[in-house]
This record gives structure tokens, sequence and C-alpha cells, in this order.
């Protein structure tokens, strides 16, 4: 009896194994070809994931190459760091770099009264077709203040770029002194005391408020004189004597005879000197025999 039950347990146990194989061999049969599915359809998103990060690497590495070149140049035109803007439109910090770029080359071309890139002349003059007339300087300012307002768009959009919308800030504020709206330039400062302070930033709260107070004296200050309404300087310095012209010998005269010699001066005649007087005999002393002569 011990035997056979063990055997009907054996044959039991044969018969539940070969069930549960039987049923994983059903579950692999139903779902298989779903599962591989599904790890096909990840392995291939995987791959265009990583495809697209490089490519988006390479984007933006080609991005910012192209603006340091277009910056490190001796004269950068902002049209071409316009383009760059356009261009990398979505390549993080690249466009908002490039308009800020922008705007500093159109507010320098207003301070400086040339257009950019004007080159000057050997003694530091402008060329008289670089000057900038007064209608083109607001004209120079109003392309300046849409770069800023363009940077400062991109940097509100996203708060990763608040250093960004610092500069943004300041370039505005800047166009608005050279436009002599001083309000306005206050607003600025204002917005860049409040950011500076919830970013921690002491040094940019510090530099607005003393442009707060210089706004002010700023407002009282004529504008500078042009080159050609300051007089030329004179020069002062004294100039050092022009050495004579040698002469030339005069006809009749041998430059081969000897020197006569100069004449022997004669020795000054000195009165003689006076004869002293001769001294005084002393008188006799009484009861003294007189010396024989």
């Amino acid at each position: 009896m011990a035997d056979e039950r063990r055997l009907e347990i054996r044959e039991r146990a044969g018969l539940e194994e070969a069930r549960l194989n039987q049923d994983f061999i059903d579950f692999l049969r139903k779902w298989s070809t779903p599962v591989l599915l599904v790890f096909a359809i990840a392995a291939v998103g995987w791959a265009v994931y990583q495809r697209r990060t490089q490519a988006k690497q390479a984007e933006l590495s080609a991005a910012f190459t192209e603006l340091e070149a277009a910056r490190s140049g001796s004269n950068p035109s902002p049209d071409t760091l316009k383009t760059i803007a356009q261009t990398y439109a979505s390549s993080g910090a690249v466009p908002i770099l490039a308009h800020l770029e922008a705007g500093d080359i159109y507010l320098s071309a207003v301070r400086r009264g040339i257009v950019p890139g004007a080159e000057l002349t050997p003694e530091g003059n402008a060329k008289p077709e670089d000057v900038l007339s007064d209608s083109a300087k607001a004209d120079m300012l109003a392309n300046a203040r849409e770069q800023y307002d363009a940077a400062m768009a991109l940097a509100t959009a996203n708060p990763s770029f608040s250093m960004h919308k610092l500069a943004a800030h300041y370039g505005l504020a800047a166009v608005d002194e050279s436009a002599a709206q001083w309000d306005a330039a206050k607003g600025h400062y204002e917005a860049i005391i409040a950011l500076a302070t919830s970013l921690n930033f002491v040094d940019d709260v510090t530099l607005a408020q003393q442009r707060i107070e210089t706004l002010p004296k700023l407002a009282t200050l004529s504008s500078l004189p042009r080159s050609d309404m300051v007089p030329p300087v004179l020069d002062t310095t004294p100039k050092a004597p022009e050495p004579a012209a040698p002469q030339m010998p005069q006809a009749g005269i041998d430059l081969g005879a000897t020197p006569a010699a100069p004449a022997a001066t004669q020795p000054a005649v000195t009165e003689p000197a006076a004869t002293p007087p001769a001294p005084a005999e002393p008188a006799p002393v009484p009861g003294e025999p007189k010396k024989p002569e």
C-alpha cells in the first residue's frame, strides 16, 4: 500500500508539473508576440531618442561656434548676430546672447556717434559718411531696444535664464538713459533690484541702487560736443634753436696759410706800493747815558 501511495503521489506531481509547463507554453504562445513587439518599440524609441539627443548637442555646439566667431571679430556685425538668433532659435541661450550682443553694438554706435563697424582714420577721426545724424541715432536706439526686448522675452519664458534677463534689463536701462527717459530707466533698475534680490546677487543690487542715485545728475548734464565744435589745440611746446649755418671762406684768403699768433698781452702797469714811514725814536730816559751814534 505504501508503494502504491508513493507511486500515486509521483504520478500526481508529474501531472501537475506537466500542466504548469503546458500553461507556460500556452502563455508564451498567447503573449510572446505582443511582449516582443513592446520591447522592439522601446528599443527603437530609445535609439531615436539617443540620435535626437546627439543631433541636438551637435546643433548646440555649432550654434555656439558661430556665435563666438561672430562676436570675436574686431567689428562684429549686428545683422550676422540677428541671423544667428533666428537660425538657432531653439538652441538654449544662443539666441538670447545673440540678441544681447546685437543690442550692445547698436548702443555703442549711438555713444560713439558713428555707424557700426566704421573704421577711424589714423588721426582717430571718423569719416564724414560714417557720422550718425540725430535721426540715425534715434534709429540705432530703436534697433537696440528691439534686440534687448527680444532677449527679454526669451529669458522670461525660461526661468533658468534669469542672469540673461538681468542683462536685458541693464541694456534697456542704458537705452532709456541715452533717450533721456529717466523714469523708464529707473523702472528697469528697480526690476534689477527685485530680480537680483531673489537670486541673492548682492553686487547687482548695489549697482542698481547706485545707478538710481545718479539718474538726477545725468539729467542735468549736457551732451558732449562734437569734434567740429572743439577748437584746435595750439602747439605751445618750446622749440630748440636751429644751429647756425657754417660760413663759407671769403675769396682771397689762403686756407693753407698758418694762422698768425695772437699779439702778446702787455702786463698791466701797477702803482708802486707806498714806502712805510720810519719808526720814531724813543724818548731818552732821564739818567740814562746817551748812546753814541
